[in-house]
């Protein structure tokens, strides 16, 4: 749904992590927001990294739970196109520091 609206972005922008994700969007990033620091990288096991894409995953596509999301089926079988690709890629960056 789109709707025309007014926002203050400097508002929104000084929030920062206690911003709603609905809105992190219309916030442009700093230059020193968009590269991770070493020590804000998350380091995962093989495990905990599957568990956090099937939960970003089914945010992004909508699902109650990441239970819903089949690891083994291809992203375009469960109806990611390429903007809902985009947005898993920077759900994922902004959860591990990486520039993915």
């Amino acid at each position: 749904l789109v709707v025309p609206a007014r926002f203050d972005l400097s508002a929104l922008r000084a929030r920062g992590a206690e911003l709603e994700p609905v809105y992190r969007a219309l916030v442009p990033r700093s230059r020193t927001q968009t590269k991770a620091k070493p020590s804000s990288v998350v380091a995962l096991s093989a495990e905990e990294a599957l568990r956090l894409v099937r939960r970003k995953a089914a945010a992004v596509l909508g699902h109650g739970s990441a239970g819903s999301v089949d690891a083994t089926r291809a992203f375009q079988e469960m109806g990611f196109d390429s903007l809902s690709a985009v947005e898993l890629r920077n759900e994922l960056g902004s959860a591990t520091g990486l520039a993915l």
